[in-house]
């Protein structure tokens, strides 16, 4: 297994983490009185509030990265985080997964016959999620369910926000609701991020970004875009005679902030 973390200019890749536990805290703050318990939402959607527990078995060179950024040596963050399971199954935010702030219609009916809770309607040209993180020379695919004659626009971005070569556009085949797929074999040397959009749709939900060169079934955004590492604590298991490096075990936890 491995995670990447990082900033849009440079998202590091650590090794071996053999365990990751994430924790989501209830969105609710609760009142009790005379036997009755009253539930308020003290969080919205977009609240960035996940925890992970991570544990990593790996070398000084497996554990480098992360012991760096909790010294300070990648700037203050906060930071971006993919797990692997989130780059398979959807590296957006819960948020932008769930068009939070972005959508302006509701329940629809997906190409599976499952109900999103929330849609995007009326066709206009609309940014669906932007600075997702990509990683230079792998393959990056983008999928969104869809009704009308949708255009899907997948542009790469450098760190500066110039375009990294041309935009993506695929095309719904006719007007009937469908998932439509944008692929990337080989995303550009010079991209860190992309932007995603459409327009021509008389209904769109449940955008997904895998980093792979298929698409896979659609999930509730894994990524994060504003991290920090937490306590940590590390400890040597073994030394390796012929690399001439230790084996440790290290567990931290990221959390996710503003």
């Amino acid at each position: 297994m491995s995670g990447w973390i990082g900033t849009l200019a440079n998202m590091h890749e650590f090794l071996w983490p053999v365990s990751l536990q994430e924790s989501l805290p209830t969105r609710y703050e609760l009142q009790k009185a005379a036997g009755k318990t009253w539930a308020f939402v003290s969080s919205p959607p977009s609240a960035r509030n996940r925890e992970w527990s991570v544990e990593i078995d790996g070398t000084n060179a497996d554990t480098s990265v992360l012991r760096s950024i909790m010294h300070g040596a990648y700037g203050p963050g906060p930071f971006y985080f993919i797990s692997e399971v989130a780059s398979l199954t959807n590296a957006l935010t819960p948020a932008q997964s769930l068009l939070a702030g972005v959508s302006n219609g509701g329940i629809m009916v997906d190409s599976t016959g499952s109900k999103a809770p929330a849609s995007l309607i009326g066709g206009q040209l609309a940014v669906i999620a932007d600075k997702v993180p990509v990683l230079p020379g792998e393959p990056l695919t983008v999928s969104v369910d869809a009704a009308g004659p949708t255009e899907l626009i997948v542009q790469p971005r450098s760190v500066t926000g110039a375009n990294a070569g041309g935009a993506i556009t695929v095309s719904a085949k006719g007007e009937l609701m469908q998932r439509i797929h944008a692929v990337i074999p080989s995303v550009p040397s010079t991209a860190r991020y992309v932007t995603i959009s459409a327009r021509g749709y008389t209904q769109l939900a449940r955008p997904q970004v895998v980093w792979a060169d298929e698409p896979s079934v659609w999930d509730v955004g894994g990524g994060a875009d504003s991290v920090i590492l937490m306590e940590g604590s590390s400890s040597f298991t073994q030394f390796e005679l012929y690399t001439r490096d230790f084996w440790r075990s290290m567990s931290l936890t990221i959390k996710e902030v503003g």
